[in-house]
């Protein structure tokens, strides 16, 4: 399974993924560049900044349907 296959998949159980999950999970420490190829293979992703004193990153999820 590819990365973008197994991070599509842990996406579809809803969760949100960050770096510290995708490097723990599956290995991957390029997650941004990840989520730019599912993007481009047409998958809507949500994407939130986190917070923590003066740290910040990314969280991803399948942007949820209407």
């Amino acid at each position: 399974m590819s990365q973008n296959d197994a991070i599509l998949v842990y996406l579809k159980s809803g969760r949100w993924i960050d770096q510290r999950i995708a490097a723990g999970k599956f290995g991957i420490y390029r997650l941004a560049s990840r989520v730019y190829d599912l993007r481009a293979r047409g998958h809507a992703i949500e994407e939130r900044t986190l917070y923590s004193g003066s740290k910040h990153w990314s969280a991803y999820r399948l942007a949820q349907k209407d």
